[in-house]
This record gives structure tokens, C-alpha cells and sequence, in this order.
């Protein structure tokens, strides 16, 4: 599927697709967002976007969380506090533009206010470890009550 995927952003259009796997909780569900995903030559990359990449012959939806003085970036999901992936630019095929949730529309590249939520959350990770926990167990508690 990604294959399509890059294709269709390298052919300078945007492509939206279900979520998969729950790598970037809590700011993306996978059961529930729909994101659309754009040709990453129409976007400044920086710190704090969420940015779909080639990495070890897949795909990841990730924050970068650090720009390297060589050019690299480091990846990592928003679940994660250690694992990350180090990409090349030529390997960031595409950056998060926006979230359907529900009957809303969030704007990611250019929404300042999720924008911010995820760069704080990059930076905390003491607190987000809690966090983390307590979205978890919502998670079940709410997959329990609606079964």
C-alpha cells in the first residue's frame, strides 16, 4: 500500500489514509483518525512535524524530534521514550497536514495549537510517561464499557 502511497505524494498530491498501529498515542488513534498526508516539497520540514518516512524498507509516522547538523533527522513516535529512527531528508517522502476525527478537522502543519501540544510533549518525557499510562487505561476502560 505505501508503495501507491509514494507515488501519489511524489506526484505532488496529497493522499489520506486510516491509521495503523498506536505508535504516535495519544495524538493520533488508530481507530479513529483519518489522515491526509502532503508531498513533503510543499512544506518547510522542521522540529515538532509529524513526518512519513523510509525507514529499514518501511514506512513511519513519526515527530521528528531533533534536526542533526549533518542533515539527519531523529524520528520518534509519541509513544515511545527512547526508541527513534534516524532518516535522511531524501527519506521523508511526505509531512502530516491533517486529522479527521469524527466530524472534526485538525490541522497539523499548520495548526499552531497541535503543533505546540506535540512539541511540548517532545520535550517532557518524565511527564508524558504518566500521561501515557492514564490515556492507556482509558483506552481500555472505554473499549470495556463500549463491548
Amino acid at each position: 500500500m505505501f508503495q501507491e502511497v509514494v507515488s501519489v505524494l511524489a506526484a505532488g498530491m496529497n493522499v489520506r489514509f486510516r491509521l495503523v498501529g498506536q505508535s504516535m498515542l495519544p495524538f493520533l488513534r488508530q481507530e479513529t483518525d483519518i489522515l491526509t498526508v502532503g508531498p513533503k516539497q510543499f512544506y518547510e520540514i522542521r522540529v515538532g512535524d509529524v513526518v512519513l518516512a523510509s525507514y529499514q524498507g518501511s514506512y513511519v509516522l513519526h515527530r521528528i524530534v531533533a534536526i542533526k547538523n549533518d542533515g539527519t533527522y531523529l524520528l520518534r513516535g509519541d509513544a515511545h521514550f527512547k526508541k527513534s529512527e534516524q532518516v535522511a531528508g531524501r527519506d521523508i517522502v511526505g509531512i502530516l497536514a491533517s486529522i479527521e476525527r469524527g466530524e472534526s478537522m485538525i490541522a497539523c502543519y499548520n495548526g499552531c495549537a497541535w503543533r505546540a501540544k506535540g512539541l511540548i510533549w517532545i520535550k517532557t518525557t518524565r511527564l508524558r510517561m504518566l500521561l501515557l499510562k492514564m490515556v492507556r487505561v482509558a483506552d481500555r476502560i472505554i473499549k470495556r464499557i463500549n463491548s
